[in-house]
């Protein structure tokens, strides 16, 4: 927060003494500044958060690597998860988040709903984001394998279902 028009990178004290470099990996342009300032180089980092990893892998070079992990949830979870929140939160501003005629129609309703007005989506979430494909175009057995590739070569992988397991 504050720290989009910083000109070099810096260490930044928040959060009880805990120490940030100012980049927000979490946002594309974020992403892009981090490279355009040599986050990867600089080795100031142990970890960045990320829901775009094919955009945060660019600013990695063979000199300066890095290594992924992820932490999946099972996709019924995340569904009932998803349902519950967008049912629910009319705190949130961004459109298309809250979505109160969800409580009308129900869980189940909702999920069967796989190409109509609430899950506009390829139901390949996690695969189209690991390609950097649109959520819309349906999916291939190709997309799929690559997917999976990616993961297994790039990916330290873990359960939220087993979350004490998975950090460890």
């Amino acid at each position: 927060d504050g720290h989009e028009q910083d000109t070099s990178l810096q260490i930044v004290e928040r959060f009880q003494g805990q120490k940030f470099v100012n980049v927000d990996t979490t946002k594309l342009e974020g992403i892009a500044r981090a490279k355009k300032l040599g986050f990867a180089q600089s080795q100031w980092a142990d970890i960045a958060f990320t829901p775009f990893p094919k955009n945060l892998a660019d600013i990695f070079t063979p000199r300066h690597k890095g290594r992924f992990f992820a932490l999946f949830r099972h996709p019924v979870d995340r569904a009932v998860s998803l349902f519950s929140h967008r049912s629910k939160a009319s705190w949130e501003k961004k459109e298309g988040v809250y979505m109160p005629e969800l409580q009308e129609i129900g869980l189940e309703n909702y999920l069967k709903e796989e190409h109509g007005n609430f899950l506009v989506d390829n139901g390949g979430y996690m695969v189209s984001l690991i390609l950097d494909k649109d959520r819309i175009t349906p999916l291939t057995e190709a997309d799929i394998r690559a997917a999976k590739e990616i993961l297994r070569v790039k990916f330290l992988v873990g359960l939220t279902s087993r979350i004490e397991e998975s950090v460890e």
